[in-house]
């Protein structure tokens, strides 16, 4: 059984606008490392970590390193992903931003670009 605490813990990581934007980007990308979401999101790396921590600890999103990058996902096994997605997808059609995001996500993605070399991407997208 989850603790009402927990539940409130989640929905205070998720009522600020870009931990939800980071949570939106890494459900639809499934395993994302933090520079990704960094690049994708414009975020600075210590602003990015801030966040990513803030949602790590209540839940939402799990994170395991990979050699030196640490990568992000939303676990499939929580209890709470029924409501992440639902919490995401009614934030998704009513803040643009979202879309714009996946938007992003998805350009990456069909770049050929990887953790090694977005800063490339993120350089040419400026």
């Amino acid at each position: 059984m989850v603790a009402m605490a927990d539940t409130v813990e989640l929905l205070k990581a998720l009522a600020d606008e870009t931990r939800l934007r980071i949570t939106s980007l890494v459900l639809e990308g499934g395993d994302l490392c933090a520079c990704e979401v960094e690049a994708i999101l414009g975020l600075n790396q210590s602003n990015a970590s801030r966040h990513l921590t803030r949602l790590r600890r209540a839940g939402v999103l799990r994170a395991a390193r990979k050699g030196q990058w640490v990568h992000y996902a939303v676990p499939g096994s929580s209890g709470w992903l029924p409501l992440i997605e639902d919490i995401v997808g009614a934030a998704r059609g009513s803040i643009p931003l979202l879309e714009e995001d996946l938007s992003r996500l998805a350009d990456y993605r069909g770049s050929g670009f990887s953790c090694r070399t977005i800063r490339e991407w993120s350089t040419a997208k400026r």
